[in-house]
């Protein structure tokens, strides 16, 4: 409780530091349009993990953080954006693009600064008022320099450029493709572990349906005892980076980290139920990105994790996240609250509201 109470008030007094201080503004510049999309773009949605920024520039003698942010709100500024990269077309089909991930860092070596843009992208149609995912694709860009901070917009439109090539290979515009709802998505059947295999997106391994990757692979163990990390590699032992939203080795489900921060690891499930459960140790992304490394620090402990899987959303099982699931049963409400609320008070309240959904 001592430990938590010191998070609060660091991450509380920073914040009001925080609000005095400049962000850096990112902006994305054109120079040509890709005209050989063949689709256009009619909104944007944003789906991002954080939506106050977009990530942290380094700046000054220090390379003090900044939280990075654009120009405009992030839906509208973007559908600028890729409307000017990709001009519509009379005869063209049109698509709606959520955004994922988009996300830039910078980081110090010895002799030079990376910079990196992380952009994931979820492709969709519209039919019959229904949104129908038919593609997605991510991208990381990275590039070396002195001084990397003045070209963010240009890995950004690198790596949605890439987006959008990766797409044109691999979409079907013309495929029935999967029911797509912010609110209510394929149904899970949770009384049964998925097939093993490898899973893009909840919808598909809601569906049973892998992803051949053409050869073999792997998870390998790393971390600590109490948690764990696992990575995809291939039989080489070298890390394939596609990004899975979850694997299933036919007992138990992993999901990619990606999905609650901005690791790149694959997490254990510790409970599968209606709420599929994890615990995993991680940096908190809004204190990592706006209080740089000792608000990183600071929050850089072991949390439990949820996949509703009516939804298939995943979500950090905080207080706010518990009232919202627990709202219907007082009792096991009750017990929690009157508990220490730590991590084993949580993983012990999603094994009795799972059972109450058998």
């Amino acid at each position: 409780m001592i430990k938590n109470f010191t998070l609060h008030l660091f991450l509380f007094l920073s914040l009001i530091s925080f609000s005095q201080k400049k962000s850096h503004t990112v902006e994305i510049k054109i120079k040509e349009p890709i005209v050989d999309f063949g689709y256009n773009v009619v909104k944007v949605i944003d789906n991002r993990l954080v939506k106050t920024n977009i990530g942290f520039a380094q700046k000054g003698m220090f390379n003090k953080r900044f939280p990075a942010i654009l120009p405009e709100s992030f839906e509208p500024y973007m559908l600028k954006i890729l409307q000017t990269l990709i001009p519509n077309k009379e005869t063209s089909k049109d698509l709606i693009l959520v955004f994922n991930e988009l996300n830039v860092s910078e980081h110090t070596k010895a002799t030079a600064e990376i910079g990196r843009a992380r952009i994931q992208i979820e492709f969709l149609k519209s039919k019959e008022d229904q949104l129908i995912l038919i593609g997605e694709a991510e991208a990381q860009i990275e590039s070396k320099g002195l001084d990397v901070t003045k070209k963010h917009g240009i890995r950004i439109l690198k790596g949605i450029v890439a987006c959008i090539e990766q797409s044109k290979k691999e979409m079907d515009y013309d495929s029935e493709g999967i029911v797509y709802n912010f609110d209510q998505k394929t149904d899970f059947d949770f009384t049964k572990i998925p097939q093993k295999g490898l899973y893009a997106s909840f919808n598909k391994l809601a569906l049973g349906d892998t992803i051949d990757l053409g050869k073999k692979y792997q998870l390998q163990k790393k971390g600590t005892k109490t948690y764990p990390k696992y990575f995809l590699k291939d039989e080489n032992n070298k890390r394939i980076k596609k990004r899975m939203m979850a694997i299933s080795d036919g007992e138990s489900i992993y999901i990619h980290a990606s999905r609650y921060s901005y690791d790149f690891h694959y997490t254990k499930s510790k409970e599968i139920g209606r709420y599929i459960y994890f615990e995993d140790k991680f940096t908190d992304p809004v204190a990592a990105a706006v209080f740089g490394l000792m608000g990183a620090a600071m929050s850089n402990v072991g949390r439990a994790i949820v996949l509703d899987t009516k939804t298939g959303l995943v979500k950090i099982l905080n207080e706010k996240t518990i009232n919202e699931i627990v709202q219907d049963f007082s009792e096991i409400k009750k017990d929690y609250n009157n508990s220490n609320r730590n991590i084993k008070n949580k993983r012990e309240l999603i094994v009795r509201l799972n059972e109450k959904f058998k």
